[in-house]
């Protein structure tokens, strides 16, 4: 099933823009054959290379997969195409132009498995822009209201968001919510020109097992400072790139994360970074909530971390965890602080240690 989205993205239909996919209060079920989502080499892949030894896979001729940097710079992933596949071992459609990596490494006596992460792009289920949003990168946008059950897996979202729009992302969970009943996993967001998936004012989601490739911004974004219960677990993010100066969503946008998160009360575990011109996971904590979900009585910054573990960053440009620069009122930038208390808002109430575990 594909579904396109036509649209020049100039009109405007009931706020939402042409060129959409919008849940308001109803229904969405999507459910795709069962893939693996990503796995990692077995060992290094060497420039030239045109066979990838892999962990678990069921993939197949014809299918598209991406390859991770392994190296400072995050641009060197590469997109390729499946043309035999022999047990754990793909024949790919061109030789590697760049090397990837895949090793041992021992610190301090404790041994660190590192190797290249390998996503599965193609799903038989796609929600896409058209080909002219390759051209403008007003792609589509799936955008998701409180008051609806979204249940998506096995999809492939491409071409996806509007480079610079507020609110026009690839998906996006708007002022959702509770969304215990609902979840997004074992799918995939390629080619797109706005942040990979949104969280706006939601609770209780969960985002299982996707991966992400190529985005302009921050990839994984919670946004105002209110999404708290979220549960986050081996998802795969590949290459967020910076926006320019014309077309940022909001200011920080130009030092992107793969991961942003506004308030630390969020089971974040087993997720990978792989690739990012600023950072792998940014906690960037504002005071109170921001814009329609500004509270009072919440503060990220004094919130006790819910919990970050066997989370892993690389090929990034500046930091792999990154707990600082604050979003104001207008989302620019200030340098804060993590003072987590058992009572947040209360100055008196005793501190409570983060934990930040197994993070490589």
């Amino acid at each position: 099933l594909t579904i396109t989205l036509n649209g020049s993205g100039n009109g405007d239909f009931h706020g939402y823009g042409d060129k959409y996919l919008v849940v308001a209060g109803g229904r969405l079920n999507l459910h795709g054959a069962k893939r693996v989502s990503w796995t990692r080499l077995t060992q290094t892949a060497p420039k030239g290379a045109t066979k990838l030894h892999l962990q678990n896979h069921d993939w197949k001729v014809d299918d598209v997969i991406v390859i991770s940097s392994t190296d400072f710079r995050p641009e060197q992933a590469e997109e390729l195409r499946i043309t035999g596949v022999n047990s754990n071992t793909v024949t790919i459609d061109k030789p590697l132009d760049y090397m990837h990596y895949c090793g041992t490494e021992t610190y301090k006596g404790r041994e660190i498995t590192e190797c290249a992460e390998v996503g599965l792009l193609r799903r038989n289920i796609t929600i896409r822009g058209n080909s002219a949003s390759a051209e403008t990168l007003i792609g589509g946008h799936a955008m998701f209201l409180s008051g609806s059950r979204i249940r998506i897996e096995g999809t492939e979202f491409k071409r996806m968001g509007q480079v610079g729009r507020l609110g026009r992302y690839p998906v996006h969970f708007h002022l959702f919510g509770d969304a215990s009943d609902s979840y997004f996993k074992n799918n995939s967001i390629w080619q797109a020109y706005n942040r990979w998936i949104t969280h706006h004012g939601i609770q209780n989601m969960r985002v299982y097992k996707n991966f992400a490739y190529d985005t302009l911004g921050h990839g994984y974004y919670m946004e105002d400072g209110n999404e708290v219960g979220n549960r986050m677990v081996g998802n795969l993010g590949v290459l967020a790139r910076e926006g320019q100066e014309g077309n940022l969503t909001t200011p920080s946008d130009d030092r992107a994360a793969v991961y942003w998160f506004a308030n630390p009360d969020n089971y974040i575990v087993g997720n990978v970074a792989a690739g990012a011109d600023h950072s792998g996971f940014w906690y960037s904590l504002p005071e109170h909530p921001l814009g329609p979900s500004f509270d009072p009585n919440i503060w990220p910054r004094q919130t006790p971390l819910d919990k970050f573990h066997n989370n892993t960053a690389h090929s990034v440009g500046f930091a792999g965890l990154m707990i600082d620069l604050g979003e104001r009122p207008d989302r620019t930038l200030e340098t804060t602080w993590y003072n987590p208390r058992e009572i947040p808002g209360d100055n008196n109430s005793p501190h409570v240690t983060p934990k930040f575990t197994e993070f490589t």
